[in-house]
């Protein structure tokens, strides 16, 4: 297929002699090509909730209701931006309180790159000792991308995308943290 580039400023013929050659192929990738859904987990359970934008954190909130039981120990809720994050926590917070869940306030924890690598990891490890110990309640831990990759967090039993990844590679990722080693998980988007 032909690419035309026009241009007041340049000579035609000199973009003609450095473009020849080059094809879309060589910068564009087709995301169809690929096949996520080799990588998503055998065990996931996917949904997909929709709702308007004004309800979102409500749905959010009732979801987290609903799932908060004894088997359903970790919750991660991943959002596209780091200020999404720290006021959505602090939503979430103020909901435990309210609604008097077991652990409070205590068992919301943010997690964003806005935070630095000491303070990523001390969340890290204390979602892992609330994992470990059997009398704490469920945990939400409410995430940016930059826990999506590289992170092993046991007993995950359900991610809420609170907002849908930007891309296949993005939601492959963020689900990933459940339903693994053969265990069986539930990923929820709202949409």
């Amino acid at each position: 297929r032909p690419l035309f580039l026009y241009s007041a400023v340049v000579d035609g013929q000199e973009v003609v002699k450095h473009l020849d050659g080059l094809s879309a192929e060589r910068f564009f990738k087709d995301e169809k090509e690929e096949d996520y859904s080799r990588s998503l987990p055998a065990g996931l359970a996917e949904t997909a909730v929709s709702c308007d934008a004004a309800s979102k954190p409500l749905t959010l909130f009732a979801l987290l209701e609903r799932e908060r039981t004894a088997q359903t120990r970790l919750v991660i809720v991943f959002c596209n931006a780091t200020d999404t994050v720290t006021r959505l926590a602090h939503l979430a917070q103020l909901w435990s309180l309210r609604r008097s869940w077991a652990g409070g306030e205590e068992s919301i924890l943010a997690m964003s790159s806005a935070a630095g690598a000491m303070r990523r990891d001390a969340i890290i490890k204390e979602c892992r000792r609330r994992l470990a110990e059997e009398d704490i309640p469920t945990t939400v831990l409410i995430a940016s991308d930059a826990l999506a990759r590289g992170v092993d967090l046991p007993s995950v039993a359900l991610v809420i995308n609170y907002d849908a990844p930007r891309d296949a590679s993005n939601y492959v990722h963020r689900v990933g943290r459940t339903a693994r080693a053969g265990a069986s998980g539930r990923a929820v988007t709202l949409i």
